[in-house]
């Protein structure tokens, strides 16, 4: 079974919040999916990458539901 330690936002990523805070528009267009465990040498805050990705896939369209979603 998987052990997850928590949430744990990269120095990019934040600096990507504080843009959208800004008014920036921020457009996604892929999801990546990986696993993997770094070394133990490595803040994983530096992380720009997934340790082991296995699957990349483009965002090719947007729903906006009843609710909002």
């Amino acid at each position: 079974m998987a052990i997850f330690g928590g949430t744990i936002l990269t120095q990019k990523g934040i600096n990507l919040i504080t843009k959208a805070l800004t008014g920036a528009t921020i457009e996604f267009t892929r999801i990546q999916f990986g696993d993997g465990v770094w070394d133990e040498s490595i803040n994983p805050e530096q992380l720009t990458a997934l340790v082991s990705p296995k699957l990349s896939l483009p965002i090719q369209g947007l729903e906006i539901v009843g609710d909002g979603t």
